[in-house]
């Protein structure tokens, strides 16, 4: 090979070494940048994520206020216990009780919590009386209730609930071979609703009841809790699965 064609194969190599050399370099930002928007997307994705869930989840005030005084265990200084369900309220103490229904009418924010002004033992013969109630959060961040209407107690606070499975009573012989014998399920799904509908709860007591609608191949019963409300959870029973309300 003469000089010149030396010459040329040294500059194509060296070209070729510098065309190489921008690829890789170019791949490595190109990667680079591709990880850096993907690293942003996700950074915004989990702070878009993080602002959603520390939203309210509630539309207004008195579904917030209403959803802290039914999901809440209250119980005042002296031994007393308040349960709130949709339209009513019971306080129970030892052997003395006090139940009241009542309606809505109006709540507003105040400070940390809310007042809430609702029609006391309104009927469809009478519109009942104005009744306030006070739903206030500590600095401790637990909530405490106070009203006038409240008699064994006018003031309670928010606190622990039990903590363990309600003690599902009375499911025997009569009603296991209705329900395929599942007892498992059924009490599974009794303590489930129950720790929802009544916090305070500690125990279902079977009614010894049951509706059988052959139609919708359907079973029916019920389960009162021990709350101030004497909460009543209502099972059905179809196609082997269960679901309570209440």
């Amino acid at each position: 090979m003469n000089q010149k064609g030396k010459l040329m194969l040294i500059a194509a190599a060296g070209a070729l070494a510098i065309l190489v050399a921008t690829s890789v370099v170019s791949c490595a930002l190109g990667r680079g940048d591709d990880g850096d928007a993907e690293g942003t997307t996700q950074a915004q994705a989990e702070q878009a994520g993080a602002q959603s869930q520390s939203a309210t989840a509630y539309k207004t005030p008195e579904e917030e206020a209403m959803a802290v005084l039914a999901e809440s265990v209250w119980r005042s200084g002296n031994g007393a216990e308040l349960s709130f369900r949709e339209g009513r309220f019971a306080e129970a103490e030892a052997d003395k009780a006090n139940l009241a229904t009542f309606d809505v009418t109006q709540v507003l924010p105040q400070g940390e919590g809310f007042a809430l002004t609702l029609a006391v033992d309104a009927t469809k013969e009478a519109d009942g009386h104005d009744g306030l109630v006070v739903l206030e959060k500590g600095k401790d961040g637990a909530w405490s209730v106070t009203s006038d209407e409240f008699k064994l107690a006018k003031a309670y606070k928010a606190v622990p609930g039990p903590g363990a499975e309600i003690n599902v009573k009375g499911v025997d012989s009569n009603l296991l071979p209705l329900i395929a014998g599942d007892r498992e399920g059924i009490e599974k799904a009794v303590q489930e609703r129950a720790a929802k509908a009544a916090p305070g709860a500690t125990r279902a007591t079977w009614s010894q009841q049951v509706l059988m609608d052959y139609s919708q191949g359907m079973l029916t019963t019920s389960f009162t809790l021990d709350d101030a409300a004497k909460t009543v959870i209502t099972v059905t029973y179809r196609d082997g699965a269960f679901e309570a309300v209440g």
